[in-house]
């Protein structure tokens, strides 16, 4: 079975929309799908990138209200939602203009063919992409979406009115788990896509998971600790608990995993659970930057005054848990081999953190009936944005030897 994160053929990216990934040590956050639930909501999409060229967002930006980082970097405020880059594998989409246009979304195409964005805001969950491994599912995702209320965006998205949980896919490497997912989505009165997908109506749930790395999920622990807060689990691999929760992890590189330093990392956040050894589980919006490393290269130094600059709590050297007052974490800050210039009021290392503003909107609203609105976004006739292709590199002072260091601190 092919890789289920990545799009091959178009150069690697630390962000999961295009290629190979550089940061695959990462575990999960080799890909970033804000459609799926194993992307926290802390984590900002981008950079808008594909190939070898990149999109200039700063207007839309602006746009936005957001935060620019780079040029091909911006902070969204929690409301908005970013779809794509509409490929997977190697088959692109480049047609969802007209339904980007209806939720009041901006289009922001890749050059080549090689897929786009929409951008966008108000009382929408996006969902998808469809796909997991070498299968996709437009069909049956068409027929759950139109079912639901929902637009479809390029075959593989779905853009539904009001607010929903997504759990899934249920999977990991090449099992996915339908047996659980059915027992467990009907349960929460859920609407299940493929039995590897499960859409619950209402938002105020996070889901933790899966709580994997490399060959092994670690079940016992996962299901321990979900039954200890009240929650549900799904295949003993995904968590979903009610409320603001938040996991870090898994802390491990390549093969080697810091149980120890996790252990500790976990008592310093008065973590409410341990799973493995390898996650942490906390209570509130905790986001995550981490693991700051590129290449075989780590930065512990960047790390510790990142994390001491916004008042977080270092794991395991290369980690940091962020307070619930930041917004969002942006990062790692890297397309194919370059480090993108970084917005320096922001940023250290390869992460940025954006502070949460006393009017920021929230992406689950505590009181209102959930339904479709306009965004702020210019709607139709919006024109897509151009794509730049210079690379500014970000340089930093480090050696490999500190990097190997670091790694041989870590234990299994």
């Amino acid at each position: 079975m092919s890789n289920p994160f990545v799009f091959p053929g178009y150069g690697p990216s630390s962000f999961g929309f295009q290629g190979g990934s550089v940061y695959s040590n990462a575990g999960q956050m080799d890909v970033r799908r804000p459609g799926w639930s194993w992307t926290p909501s802390t984590l900002a999409p981008g950079p808008f990138c594909a190939g070898d060229s990149c999109a200039n967002v700063t207007d839309t930006c602006l746009t936005f209200d957001g935060t620019s980082i780079s040029d091909s970097i911006c902070a969204f405020p929690k409301d908005v939602k970013v779809a794509g880059l509409s490929c997977w594998e190697s088959t692109c989409y480049t047609d969802g203009t007209e339904v980007c246009n209806e939720v009041n979304g901006v289009t922001i195409q890749a050059n080549n063919s090689m897929g786009e964005w929409c951008i966008f805001d108000g009382d929408f969950t996006l969902f998808g992409p469809a796909c997991y491994g070498d299968q996709c599912f437009a069909e049956e995702l068409k027929t759950l979406c139109d079912g639901l209320g929902g637009t479809v965006w390029n075959e593989l998205y779905c853009f539904l009115p009001g607010y929903h949980t997504i759990v899934g896919p249920v999977c990991w490497k090449s099992a996915c788990f339908s047996g659980s997912t059915i027992q467990q989505c009907n349960k929460m009165g859920g609407s299940l896509l493929v039995d590897r997908w499960c859409i619950i109506p209402g938002c105020h749930r996070s889901v933790i998971g899966p709580t994997c790395f490399g060959d092994e999920c670690y079940s016992e622990s996962t299901t321990e600790v979900c039954n200890s807060l009240g929650g549900i689990h799904f295949a003993e691999r995904f968590c979903v608990l009610d409320g603001e929760w938040s996991s870090v992890g898994p802390t491990c590189l390549g093969d080697i995993c810091a149980v120890g330093e996790t252990n500790q990392g976990c008592r310093d956040l008065g973590a409410k659970g341990n799973i493995g050894g390898r996650f942490c589980v906390v209570e509130g919006n905790r986001p995550v930057a981490g693991p700051n490393c590129f290449n075989s290269t780590c930065f512990p130094d960047e790390t510790a005054r990142f994390c001491d600059a916004n008042q977080g709590v270092t794991v395991a050297g290369v980690w940091c848990t962020l307070p619930s007052n930041t917004s969002q974490v942006v990062g790692p800050t890297i397309w194919g081999s370059s480090i993108l210039n970084g917005t320096r009021g922001f940023c250290d290392g390869l992460f940025c953190a954006i502070a949460a503003t006393a009017d920021e909107p929230s992406s689950c609203p505590t009181s209102g009936k959930p339904g479709p609105g306009p965004g702020k976004g210019p709607g139709p006739g919006s024109s897509s944005m151009a794509i730049q292709t210079t690379f500014t590199g970000w340089t930093f002072a480090l050696t490999f030897v500190g990097a190997l260091s670091l790694l041989r601190a870590f234990h299994m």
